[in-house]
């Protein structure tokens, strides 16, 4: 059974641009460990929800 939780939370990193290319920007790149811990956090603050099980 999924269970969610009451107020979902939404993540988005926008890009400057959107030319073809590979790897990240300098200023993505600097966002991407941070918003990974952000979203960790999250998830361990809803232990009750599906997403806070353990896979």
């Amino acid at each position: 059974m999924t269970v969610w939780p009451d107020d979902p939370v939404v993540y988005a990193v926008e890009g400057a641009e959107s030319t073809l290319g590979t790897g990240l920007s300098p200023t993505v790149e600097a966002t991407v460990q941070p918003l990974v811990r952000a979203v960790e956090s999250e998830i361990a603050q809803h232990p009750q929800t599906t997403a806070g099980r353990p896979v």
